[in-house]
């Protein structure tokens, strides 16, 4: 073997210092990446709020309906109520349908009193209006 010294490498720092000067460096670029996850975490933070901003608002501009909504069935007694008078105005429906089905023969066809009417009256203008004799 030879015998003369090693030769010192350039810088003369100790070997722990540059193990710790690595893991310095290391730290470094660790918080620069964590710097940009905050960066993210805000941004997506900022949406969070301005859609749940935007979602109250969505629900402020529905909540009238859902309430005068509520308010007619709290008058009207739920839908027990609704339906009964549902079937009511359908069963006077159904009523007026029959009384004008039983006297159809007495609408179709002119009455003495209408053709005496029309007798007494002729036509003057081209409109149709009818004039007294």
């Amino acid at each position: 073997m030879n015998e003369e010294p090693t030769k010192d490498l350039p810088g003369k720092k100790s070997f722990e210092e540059r193990v710790f000067a690595r893991f310095d460096t290391f730290d470094a670029r660790f918080d620069t990446v964590d710097a940009r996850f905050d960066a993210i975490d805000a941004r997506f933070d900022a949406i969070d709020a301005r859609l749940e901003k935007l979602i109250e608002l969505r629900s402020h501009e529905t909540n009238p309906i859902w309430e005068i909504g509520l308010r007619t069935l709290e008058i009207y007694g739920a839908s027990g109520r609704l339906k009964s008078n549902f079937d009511e105005v359908q069963h006077k429906a159904e009523s007026l349908l029959r009384f004008l089905l039983e006297r159809w023969d007495d609408f179709a066809t002119p009455s003495s009193k209408t053709s005496s009417l029309e007798s007494s009256c002729h036509i003057t203008d081209i409109t149709g209006t009818l004039q007294p004799l």
